[in-house]
Order: structure tokens, then C-alpha cells, then sequence
């Protein structure tokens, strides 16, 4: 495996031009760089580090350099504990310049320069090289983003010891590795990495060494943050926006420059607001491991991963579980359980779980067949071979009892008073609700399952379905309105923002009538408030229809006003799909419907 990760990483460091990859430690060698080449013609003896961080790689290759550049701390030789024991008394040169002073730096005599995890100029690397040979940022990367692999890479075959970097980096890797492999409930969790300075909020993304050590771990910085962010490693956040921060994981770094630092932060009547924060999932990285990210080096990163590991388990609830061999800790609306690496067995217990599991070709067992043959016969050829445990009011417990499964998956929403029975049968995981964006449910079915690079692809498909329906729609997309009307016995109901549906309407971008403009799941309509239901379009479904409101509600002169009525702009869909199925391919059918639906005709907005 080692061997395996050291070939991938050479190949990755040959690509951001160190040559000659074969010779290493043989001089002259030549290195790559934002401003060009830099050629050493010998082994160096005076190497300045003007880079920030580039004193770690030089000391973990026993290169002690005569000069190093101060960045902030109270360590009076610039050297921070993690590499205490490679500096070994080494007592350099500091240079505590905001502004670089070439004349302190020439009178080091150096043979090198070392500016690697810097922002230097063209014009600051042109006057240094008159000085010594110099090493600039790596072009690759934007400037101080240059990866820690990169640099020990870049800073090793400088000095001749390009074998001695690889293994460095090799074994670093690792520390990650073990990391993620004990620790399986990180993979896929969303996470903030946040700062205040000040009385400002913001945030790093992944293009950050700060950022990119939490996804080396297997958290995820969210899309939305890496557009806030754009071409920038961080973005500010406004008060009104906060909820940006609002992820599975928040990490506050760099609490010394926060007004007040931590119990400023937590005085904020506005920041106490967010979940993550009423919830605990939160974790304020002390100031020694602060450092340690900030830095993000070969030295600092395993003092790092080793101190921030207890924080991270306990911000993802999962602190003191430990699961025996074949399984793992994962973390889901009812706490943490203990699952298996890979289920071969999987109950189903609700629509959502039953269309999810069998997208993404999971071993399922049992189903509630008959619910499922009557609420989403789009699966019906889908479920040879699957045995029937039940409704979804009402799981069999013998039924699934006998099938043996080893993972049963369901929503807290419906099952969390009998979450014990079932758990007694199989490890057992639960979403937190059936009214949330759908795609956050089958990201939790998925890593589940141990399925999530084949449900990231699915949603990929997904948001180029998306982009196919609003080409599709074409202007009419901004102008138009739509609403859902649902009929069931003793009850009519719209279908607003924070239904399945109004999760799909929302990602293509179709509006609600200004009445129906809540982030809310339904709400029931009787006759007298049936103007509530206008809109462009008039999208009705329904099930056993014969015993509801419809004909009634169809036929009051009260719905012949309705402006969709009147420009036969009523169009029955399929509630199978549109209402109940709650997963990735009802919702991609309900993409094929929109575009069928609107794609061909001339919507006019209100």
C-alpha cells in the first residue's frame, strides 16, 4: 500500500516539474517554479527559509538552516514545539520582516533560498536570485496554497534528498490513512473551517492548507462555500449569512485573533442561533493545534492529526464507540452505531429507503412489497428476489427478524419509537426526517451502505437532468409559477418549499405563487381558500381520489376562477413519483415530467 501511495505521489510531484525525478540526490538538479526554473549546481550549506513554513520539511531532512522568517507566535527562534526534536538546539537567524530586506538577507551569505510556502513577486524573485539561487512558490497553486506534499517534494530535491522527502510524505500519508480508516464516520460529513477576526466572520476553503487538512481526513467543504469563495482560499461571511457555517462539522481556527476568542464567539447572540452550535457539533481548536494547522507541514500535520482526533470524535458523537472487526461507527439521527463495512443484507422499512438502496444497486432482502407495488409501481420491476416485511406503518419484526439482515435503514420521523426492536434484529440507521432536501437522505443511505462515490455520481447526474429541464423551460423559468395540489381522503393539501417535491421545483428554479412561499412541508386548503392554489400552472395528484375532496373541489365555481383553470393549465401527475417515492430516481422522473410538461409550451407568468 505504501509502495502504491509513494508511485502515486512521484507521479504527482512529477508533474509540477522537479527534475530529474530519476538522480536525486546527484547535482546539478533543476526545480520547477512559479517564475520559472531554478538549476543548484551543488550541494547547499547556507540555506535561508524565507517561506513561512519552509523551516519543517528542511529540518524532518536534517537541514538546519542559518535563517528562518518569522509569521507570528511567541517561539523566539521560530521553531514551534512539533520540531523541537529535529532543530536539536539549532538556534537560526529570525527574520521578522513584513517586507522582505534583501540587504539582512545578503549578508547571510546564503547558497539557497528556501521561499516556497510564500507570495513572493517576480520582482522579489528576480532580486533574491542575485543573491543565491531561490526556490519560489510552486505556479500550480495559488499563492501560500502550494500542498505540503509539494513542498517537502520541491524543498527535498533543492538540497539533494528527494528519497528522504518521498518517505517523508509516504509516511505522513499514512498518519491520514489510519486516520480516515478509524474513523469512517468523518467520510462525507460537511464541514465549516471558520475564522473571526475581529468582530468578522469567515470561512477557508479546501485550497487552504487549513481547509485541505479536514478533507484529507474525509470531511467535505460544501459546494456553496467554495462559490462564495470563488478564486479565493476564504471568504468573508456577513451576520445575515451565517448560516453558511451551518455544516455537519464548524471548527473555529485562529481564535487569538477573534475579539474576545472563544467566549466573544459564543457570546454572539446570532452565531448561538445555528444548529451545529445548539447541537455540539462544534470544536474550537486550542492554540498549540492551531498552530500546528496553521503551518500544516510534514513536522506539524502528525502532532496535529494526533491532538485534533478527540475533538473531531466527539464533535461527531462517535468519541466512545468502538466496533469490533468488519464494522464501523457511524453516526446517524439516533446516535452512533456500529455497521457493517459493507452490508450484504439491507431491510428497507420506508419509499425513500426502498427507491434509494435500489439505485444504487444495494443487497436489499425486504421491503414493504405491498406499499411500495402501491405507492411506487415505477419500482415494480425492480423488486424480483425481495421478500415483503411488512407496511411502512407497521415493519413485521418476525419478517425481518428471519431474513437476517445486517443493516436495516429508516427515517427517526417514522420509526423512532420502535428504534430499540429493531436494532435488537440489525444495526440500524435513521434519517433525521422525510422533510429535508432529498438528496441529504440518500447521501446518508448511500454512505450507508458504503456507496457514496456511486451516489455522488448519481447526483452529478441529477444537476445535469436539472440544467436539461431549465434549458428545456427556457425563459419561461423565471416567470413562472407553479403549485402542487395533493387530494386524499379527508384531506387536500398544497405541497410547499420543504416537501420533496418543493425541493425539486427549487433546484430547477420554478417559483411559488406569493402565498405559497414558505419553507414549510404543506398545508391543508379547504373550499373557501382555494385562491391560495393559483398559479401558471396547477399541478394535481392524489391517491385513492374516489373517497377525497376531488370531484367536489373539481367542480366548484369557485376553482373555474382560478386562472390555471381558465388557460387549461391543470395537468393530473403521477403521485406515485411527484409525492410518495422521496428518492433519486422519483425524483429524476419527475425532471422527465417538468421537461415533457413545460418544456413545449409557452408559459405566461401570472
Amino acid at each position: 500500500m505504501k509502495l502504491r501511495m509513494l508511485s502515486l505521489v512521484l507521479m504527482i510531484l512529477l508533474a509540477v516539474g522537479i527534475v530529474p525525478a530519476a538522480a536525486q540526490d546527484s547535482f546539478p538538479v533543476t526545480i520547477e517554479h512559479k517564475y520559472g526554473t531554478t538549476t543548484i549546481t551543488e550541494a547547499p550549506e547556507r540555506v535561508v527559509a524565507i517561506g513561512f513554513t519552509d523551516q519543517d520539511p528542511l529540518l524532518a531532512l536534517g537541514i538546519k538552516p542559518v535563517a528562518v522568517r518569522y509569521w507570528y507566535g511567541d517561539e523566539e527562534n521560530a521553531i514551534f514545539p512539533w520540531a523541537q526534536d529535529e532543530a536539536e538546539g539549532a538556534e537560526p537567524v529570525v527574520l521578522n520582516m513584513a517586507t522582505l530586506s534583501f540587504e539582512a538577507i545578503l549578508e547571510l551569505q546564503p547558497d539557497l533560498i528556501i521561499s516556497v510556502y510564500s507570495g513572493i513577486t517576480e520582482e522579489e524573485y528576480e532580486t533574491l536570485s542575485q543573491i543565491a539561487p531561490t526556490i519560489a512558490q510552486s505556479g500550480d497553486y495559488i499563492d501560500y496554497g502550494t500542498p505540503w506534499q509539494v513542498a517537502t517534494q520541491m524543498i527535498g530535491a533543492a538540497v539533494g534528498q528527494s528519497d528522504a522527502a518521498d518517505t517523508l510524505i509516504v509516511d505522513v500519508e499514512s498518519v491520514f490513512a489510519d486516520a480516515r480508516e478509524q474513523n469512517p464516520q468523518f467520510e462525507g460529513k460537511r464541514i465549516a473551517v471558520a475564522y473571526r477576526f475581529g468582530t468578522d466572520y469567515g470561512f477557508y476553503t479546501a485550497q487552504d492548507p487549513r481547509g485541505r487538512f479536514f478533507e484529507n481526513l474525509g470531511f467535505v467543504v460544501p459546494d456553496e462555500l467554495v462559490e462564495v469563495a470563488g478564486e479565493a482560499f476564504y471568504a468573508g461571511v456577513s451576520s445575515e449569512r451565517l448560516d453558511l457555517l451551518d455544516q455537519d462539522i464548524l471548527v473555529f481556527v485562529g481564535l487569538q485573533f477573534a475579539e474576545g476568542g472563544r467566549e466573544g464567539i459564543e457570546a454572539d447572540p446570532l452565531f448561538s442561533q445555528l444548529n451545529v452550535v445548539q447541537e455540539g457539533r462544534i470544536v474550537y481548536v486550542p492554540t498549540e493545534l492551531d498552530d500546528a494547522l496553521q503551518f500544516s507541514t510534514v513536522l506539524s500535520l502528525p502532532y496535529l492529526v494526533e491532538g485534533i482526533l478527540p475533538e473531531l470524535q466527539a464533535a461527531t458523537g462517535s468519541a466512545d464507540v468502538t466496533c469490533e472487526a468488519g464494522l464501523r461507527a457511524f453516526e446517524h439521527a439516533m446516535g452512533v452505531s456500529c455497521i457493517p463495512e459493507t452490508a450484504e443484507r439491507v431491510v428497507v422499512l420506508d419509499t425513500g429507503e426502498t427507491d434509494n438502496a435500489l439505485a444504487l444497486g444495494a443487497p436489499v432482502v425486504g421491503a414493504p412489497i405491498g406499499d411500495v407495488l402501491q405507492y411506487q409501481a415505477y419500482l415494480s420491476d425492480q423488486l424480483d428476489g425481495i421478500a415483503d416485511t411488512g407496511t411502512i406503518s407497521e415493519p413485521n419484526f418476525e419478517a425481518i427478524l428471519e431474513l437476517g439482515p445486517d443493516l436495516i435503514l429508516g427515517s427517526k420521523q417514522r420509526y423512532e419509537s420502535i428504534y430499540d426492536q429493531l436494532s435488537q434484529i440489525a444495526p440500524t440507521v435513521l434519517t433525521e426526517s422525510l422533510r429535508v432536501p432529498w438528496q441529504d437522505n440518500f447521501r446518508t443511505h448511500a454512505d450507508a451502505l458504503g456507496k457514496t462515490a456511486e451516489a455522488e455520481q448519481l447526483l452529478a447526474d441529477y444537476e445535469a437532468h436539472v440544467a436539461d429541464v431549465q434549458t428545456a423551460v427556457g425563459d419561461a423559468l423565471e416567470t413562472t409559477t407553479i403549485s402542487i395540489v395533493r387530494f386524499r381522503p379527508g384531506q387536500v393539501r398544497l405541497y410547499l418549499k420543504s416537501s420533496f417535491i418543493g425541493y425539486i421545483l427549487q433546484d430547477v428554479g420554478l417559483s411559488r405563487p406569493p402565498s405559497q412561499d414558505e419553507d414549510v412541508f404543506s398545508g391543508e386548503i379547504s373550499i373557501e381558500e382555494m385562491q391560495q392554489v393559483d398559479a401558471d400552472y396547477i399541478f394535481v395528484t392524489g391517491y385513492d381520489v374516489e373517497d377525497s375532496e376531488r370531484a367536489t373541489f373539481l367542480e366548484s365555481p369557485l376553482w373555474q376562477t382560478l386562472s390555471a383553470v381558465q388557460n387549461e393549465r391543470v395537468i393530473d401527475v403521477n403521485d406515485d413519483f411527484w409525492i410518495a417515492g422521496l428518492g433519486v430516481q422519483a425524483a429524476n422522473l419527475v425532471l422527465d415530467d417538468l421537461a415533457n410538461l413545460l418544456g413545449d409550451t409557452e408559459a405566461a407568468a401570472g
